[in-house]
């Protein structure tokens, strides 16, 4: 018994046509759905062959729902937005309403030496900062590390007894991803459960997304994140670095982006 190619599951010709040219025709039509079925069925099929493992519809759909969506993210293009067509805005940060705390999350990726990090820090209403976090990430991955800084964030504010929390993060696929749930196929479907359940807890949690500039202490303690040798460093009063940005999102500075 043998595994057949992927390829050959496709007839070799269609309504007169070869068959490369019939998968480009059909990609165009229903996109990359096709090809990860075919993908799916061809796993299915050796894994029953080999392992005698006979996978159920419901998991194979799922699996097929999951890479769809993953495959379309990683080729999708960035949306091309003309100056000419654009508007300037202008963004600062997010005060707090009364009774909460805002806590700005960030995770960093440096290229020149793969490492990644994660970091955080809490104010009050008037951003007076209360205490702040980073750490290296046990994997060089920036959705790995902005989800730990999400975790650890709001994690050390349970712990330490704020029960309303405006949390920021400039990533807005970190904040998509906690929020709305990813399948068990997920690759970070462990922390993103996590942090769920820690959402779940009795308390008042706002996550949101906000823009670089309005995420900007946050920002700084970024660099230390990536090159920490540890996963949790704490801190208890603001470095030389911060005390400039912290006093301009106090003061209500705004920042215009185009």
């Amino acid at each position: 018994m043998h595994v057949r190619p992927l390829f050959a599951l496709v007839p070799s010709s269609v309504q007169g046509v070869d068959r490369l040219t019939w998968c480009k025709q059909l990609g165009k039509k229903h996109g990359n759905i096709i090809f990860v079925t075919l993908w799916m069925v061809w796993c299915v099929r050796n894994n029953f062959i080999f392992n005698n493992h006979q996978e159920s519809t419901h998991t194979s759909v799922a699996k097929s729902h999951s890479l769809v969506n993953a495959s379309a993210k990683a080729f999708s293009l960035p949306s091309v937005v003309s100056p000419l067509a654009g508007h300037q805005r202008s963004v600062r940060w997010f005060r707090p309403a009364d009774e909460f705390v805002c806590l700005n999350v960030d995770g960093s990726l440096l290229g020149s030496n793969n490492t990644a990090g994660y970091d955080g820090l809490l104010r009050n209403r008037d951003g007076e900062f209360i205490w702040g976090f980073y750490g290296v990430a046990a994997i060089q991955n920036i959705l790995y590390a902005e989800i730990m800084a999400i975790w650890y964030g709001l994690k050390l504010c349970w712990e330490r007894g704020f029960r309303k929390v405006f949390c920021c993060s400039d990533y807005l696929l970190s904040v998509d991803v906690t929020k709305e749930g990813v399948t068990t196929h997920h690759r970070f479907a462990n922390e993103i459960l996590c942090i769920r359940k820690l959402l779940a807890n009795d308390w008042e949690v706002i996550l949101t997304h906000t823009l670089r500039e309005g995420n900007a202490c946050a920002d700084v303690l970024g660099k230390l994140g990536v090159n920490s040798d540890s996963s949790m460093v704490n801190i208890y009063a603001p470095s030389q670095d911060l005390v400039i940005p912290l006093h301009d999102d106090a003061s209500g500075i705004e920042f215009i982006r185009e």
